[in-house]
């Protein structure tokens, strides 16, 4: 995001352009896929925002604050023991 300067624009691009193929090629529920803007050279939205440009259009969690609501549709206790 870096690269383009945080454009809100090319941000919903990307999303445009990756979410049927997350969804009808790969079978992600739409409702649960999620895309969060981070600037991974910076550390940008990974665990904060301090970037003004991001904060005028981006209002949604960090990386950090996302990848802790997953919840695993397999169990690793549910799956058989080999042995």
């Amino acid at each position: 995001m870096i690269q383009v300067d945080w454009s809100r624009k090319r941000f919903e691009a990307i999303r445009e352009t990756l979410l049927p193929f997350l969804t009808t090629q790969t079978g992600f529920d739409k409702n649960k896929v999620s895309f969060v803007p981070v600037g991974a050279m910076s550390g940008e939205n990974l665990v904060e925002r301090n970037n003004e440009i991001l904060k005028s259009w981006y209002e949604g969690k960090t990386l950090i604050e996302t990848l802790g609501t997953f919840q695993s549709s397999i169990s690793i206790y549910s799956q058989e023991l080999i042995g």
